[in-house]
C-alpha cells in the first residue's frame, strides 16, 4: 500500500463525497475528520467510511434547525 500525504486523502475524499451528492463545504468538514483517522496499513474506503459518519453531526450546524418549526408556543 501506498502512503499518502493528510492533503491527498482529504481531496480524495472530498471529491467522492462530493460525487455522491455532498455540497462541496461540507464534504471538505467530513474530509478533514477522516483523514484525521488515516493510518499508513489503512484503505482510502476506510477513511472515506469515517468520513461518512461525521456527515451525519456536520449536516447539522449550529444555528440551523434540523426541523423546521410550525411554530411557538406561548
Amino acid at each position: 500500500m501506498a502512503n499518502f500525504t493528510q492533503e491527498q486523502i482529504e481531496k480524495q475524499i472530498t471529491d467522492a463525497l462530493v460525487r455522491n451528492g455532498t455540497p462541496r463545504d461540507v464534504a471538505r468538514s467530513a474530509a478533514l475528520q477522516g483523514a484525521r483517522n488515516y493510518a499508513p496499513g489503512q484503505s482510502i474506503a476506510e477513511c472515506i467510511d469515517q468520513a461518512k459518519k461525521a456527515l451525519k453531526t456536520i449536516k447539522r450546524m449550529p444555528g440551523k434547525p434540523s426541523k423546521p418549526r410550525a411554530g411557538s408556543r406561548r
